[in-house]
């Protein structure tokens, strides 16, 4: 990328980094779902890895196809009641999440719409930024590179001189 004058500042903004960003989004919440309606079995490939492809040939079909077959998700987040019990936490947890991103899916696909570049297939170097879209980080401290925690992290061991 370097190689081709392409910076970060530049390429996170543009519809193809924004639309492999919005297929990880969809891949969890693909997995969200999964989590608390199938009891964990999660398959190989998630809705939005099943797209990537398709995306890099036409972003607009891709688009298209991830909102036929992403209602089922999109309705299961917007309506799920919480679980209640200590054997449903997990079930309890994705429920959060898949609201939690159902909302970054929201401000995903303003983005796009902005951009209304999805019509034609991908140039090398934009298929490369639909790849770091979806190998980005979705939640997280890095997700929306602010800094911000939105997931719980693991508290770091404390050195000697450190209370």
């Amino acid at each position: 990328l370097n190689a081709m004058n392409s910076t970060v500042d530049q390429y996170t903004n543009e519809s193809a980094f924004l639309m492999g960003k919005l297929l990880a989004v969809m891949d969890e919440l693909h997995r969200c779902y999964c989590i608390a309606q199938r009891e964990g079995d999660i398959p190989n490939t998630l809705i939005g890895n099943g797209l990537l492809g398709r995306a890099a040939e036409s972003p607009a079909r891709a688009l298209e196809e991830l909102l036929d077959r992403s209602r089922i998700y999109i309705g299961w987040a917007k309506t799920a009641d919480l679980p209640s019990g200590d054997d449903k936490e997990a079930s309890r947890i994705a429920v959060f999440s898949a609201r939690k991103v159902i909302r970054l899916a929201s401000t995903l696909s303003e983005s796009l719409h902005r951009a209304n570049q999805l019509d034609r297939e991908l140039a090398p170097e934009r298929k490369a930024h639909l790849f770091l879209g979806y190998l980005s980080p979705i939640l997280g401290p890095d997700a929306d590179g602010a800094g911000a925690a939105e997931t719980p992290t693991e508290p770091q061991p404390k050195g000697p001189n450190q209370s």
